[in-house]
């Protein structure tokens, strides 16, 4: 990612909005270092900080802070999580489901899936893992190779429409009974 993630790059930047002193700054610059080493959810975060078991009011504070100053950005975090998984051969179903366990409300993942949309067709990515999956493992030849086949793709989060689709071909060698060579 090209763009800066915070505004502000070092915990000790941040007394202005909490006193040094104060043990809840401690705990900003607890979470902030995190961060800084994996981007998480606003929930991922929340949880961390309930479990270090802070009052919610201090729960709240640290995260509006940490929203304000650019280290917990949902849709930034979510756009980057899609065309990164996209490129790794997964499915829309399988992205929204991650996405949804880290906690990204629905709005924000499918406007995050759209915007992948422009330069990841799920049909390219799709025939791209299947063009994989057949150098290593070689054309299916028997209906268990085609189920096989298609149940890893449904894994991967590919609809089953467009799975359907893309196997067309070898649906039907398979019950014309013959096969490539």
């Amino acid at each position: 990612m090209s763009e800066t993630r915070h505004s502000r790059s070092e915990p000790e930047e941040l007394s202005d909005l909490l006193p040094e002193e104060s043990a809840l700054h401690e705990e900003l610059v607890r979470a902030m270092r995190r961060l800084s080493r994996v981007p998480r959810t606003e929930a991922e975060t929340r949880d961390y900080l309930q479990q270090r078991e802070l009052p919610e009011e201090s729960v709240e504070q640290i995260i509006g802070i940490l929203k304000g100053e650019g280290f917990v950005n949902d849709a930034r975090l979510a756009e980057s999580y899609v065309r990164f998984r996209l490129r790794r051969g997964y499915g829309h179903g399988r992205i929204r489901r991650e996405l949804r366990e880290k906690g990204v409300a629905e709005v924000t993942i499918e406007r995050a899936l759209e915007a992948s949309r422009e330069d990841f067709r799920e049909s390219e990515v799709l025939r791209g893992v299947i063009g994989k999956h057949l150098r290593v493992k070689g054309e299916p030849r028997t209906a268990r190779d085609l189920k096989n086949l298609g149940s890893f793709l449904t894994r991967r989060g590919f609809d089953h429409d467009l799975i359907r689709e893309e196997l067309e071909v070898y649906f039907d060698q398979i019950n014309s009974g013959g096969g490539k060579s």
